[in-house]
């Protein structure tokens, strides 16, 4: 229904600033591989968020990572082996990372629910699939693993035309 309401705006020429709490996307079923001898690895996860953006007619504005969510699969039977979970966004205007999450702890959970924030990532959500970085570190599994992998944006966003 938003959409349909924000599309009619668009249709007679109006632009609207939202806020909208949860822009998510699950990617399932993600393999990590096996860390042999390691204690730290790195995952490349990419997320293209592009379409829920063009529903939601997003064209400019501001977006933080809200929350990312780690849910064990199978390979494991908890994330009890982690004792740190990073998260970067990869920048290639720059080169550079933006750092979303630095967790740490030591629970058993077989789902890790991490609250984000880190800064404006529109920019480069609007113009392509998110490369992301999760840091594992701890006791890691010496398989691989599977898990599913959920990220949420919070905006507040134009969308439309504003005369």
């Amino acid at each position: 229904m938003r959409a349909l309401v924000l599309s009619a705006l668009v249709l007679v020429g109006c632009g609207a600033t939202i806020d909208e709490p949860s822009i998510c996307k699950t990617l399932k079923d993600q393999a990590v591989p096996g860390a042999v001898g390691l204690k730290a690895i790195t995952v490349p996860v990419a997320l293209d968020l592009r379409p829920e953006l063009k529903t939601l007619g997003v064209t400019e504005g501001r977006a933080e990572l809200s929350q990312v969510t780690l849910h064990v699969v199978d390979g494991v039977s908890d994330l009890g082996f982690l004792t740190s979970l990073r998260v970067n966004l990869l920048q290639p205007s720059d080169g550079g990372e933006l750092q979303l999450i630095d967790y740490e702890g030591v629970t058993a959970p077989t789902t890790l629910v991490l609250d984000g924030g880190g800064g404006d990532i529109l920019p480069e959500a609007l113009a392509g699939p998110l490369q992301m970085q999760l840091s594992l570190v701890g006791d890691l599994p010496e398989s691989t693993w599977h898990a599913d992998v959920s990220v949420c944006l919070s905006a507040q966003a134009d969308v439309g035309l504003k005369l």
